[in-house]
Order: C-alpha cells, then structure tokens, then sequence
C-alpha cells in the first residue's frame, strides 16, 4: 500500500463517522480498501479513507440504513440523559442500568442482521420475541406502570425508526433492498414490543 498514515479499525471507523460493525462490512464487501497486519488486526491508509469518503458522500441502499442505525444507537445517550430525570430510573443500579444498554446492544444488533442476513430471519425474529419478554419481565418487575414501561422501550424504538427514515428522506435516490428492508425494520420492533407487553401483564397480572 501507498505511504501514509495509517489507522485502527476504531480510529478509521471515527474518522468515516461509522461504527466499527458498518465498517467491517464495507471493508469485507471491498468497498474501503485495508490491509491485515501479521498479528491479524486491519489497518486503513488515511488517503484511502479520503478518497471513499469523496466518492461516497452517503451510503446509500442496505448498508446506508444498517449505518444511520447503528449510528442513531451510539447516540441513545440523549435517551440516557431523558431517564436520568425520571425517579424509577434514577432508583435503578449499575447493574440494571447495565442491563438495560446490553439488550439496547442487541436489539441494534438483532436489526442488524434481520436486514442483511435474509436467511435467518424467522431465527431473529424469534430471537427478538425473547428479547421482548425479557424486557418485559425487567419492566414488570421493576413495578412501572404500563405506560412508563412503554415508554422506555418506545424511545428508543421512535430513535432507530428515525434514523431509518432519514435515509427514505435523502435527496439521493434509495434502491429497491433499502426500501424493501425498511419495513423489516418496523416489523422486527414490533414483535419485540408486543412480547414485551405480553410479559409485562404476565409479570404483573
């Protein structure tokens, strides 16, 4: 490779304004040029990273909605900031805290894969079935009313929905599998909210 500076998956990642995920499918589907040093970890030459960003000034199609999604999740730390205000959130342990973020990872991770992977879909969406009622049961189980509990899950759901329709929006013409993928997306949020909520009334009859 040419001369210059060089950088790490995480710093080129920052540098393109994506998520580390967003950019491992770019760089396995060829579209940003790397190199893979003898202790197997990717390095990206600057100039490189400059060129891809001059000649897509936005992703466009599948890989553009996979990454205003995950770009939208890096920011639910606005949603953060909301709960922080609310006094059952504010009662709330590191740990549940914690728990909270990690199914927020999967949720994001699950969307993920339910648009780029369509052999697997009836397997993830069973899979965010589960993950609905585990939410649900942490909610009930914390003793919120139902619509407080809905109201955690739906913030961050309206963040995601949003960050997909910002690509439905741009100026850019969007191809058929971005706009075929964009209901898989409400689809896939939806069956997590209604096994939340099945979980929640079972959790507190």
């Amino acid at each position: 490779m040419k001369g210059g500076k060089r950088l790490t998956l995480g710093q080129a990642s920052l540098f393109l304004g994506v998520s580390q995920t967003t950019l491992r499918h770019w760089t396995d589907e060829g579209m940003v040029k790397a190199f893979v040093t003898p202790g197997g970890h990717r390095r990206y030459e600057e100039a490189d990273l400059e060129a891809f960003l001059r000649s897509h000034h936005k992703a466009q199609g599948v890989k553009g909605l996979v990454a205003r999604i995950e770009e939208r999740a890096l920011q639910q730390g606005m949603a953060r900031q909301y709960f922080l205000a609310r006094p059952w959130y504010g009662a709330l342990g590191e740990e549940q805290r914690l728990q909270f973020r990690e199914r927020g990872r999967r949720l994001v991770e699950l969307l993920v894969l339910h648009i780029t992977h369509p052999s697997r879909r009836e397997a993830l969406l069973e899979e965010a079935r589960a993950l609905g009622e585990e939410y649900g049961r942490h909610l009930g189980g914390l003793g919120l009313p139902l619509p407080e509990a809905l109201e955690v899950f739906t913030l961050y759901r309206s963040g995601i929905v949003d960050s997909a329709l910002e690509v439905l929006r741009d100026r850019q013409p969007v191809n058929r599998r971005a706009l075929e993928a964009f209901p898989r997306v409400i689809g896939l949020m939806d069956r997590v909210l209604l096994s939340l909520v099945e979980a929640y009334q079972k959790e507190v009859p």
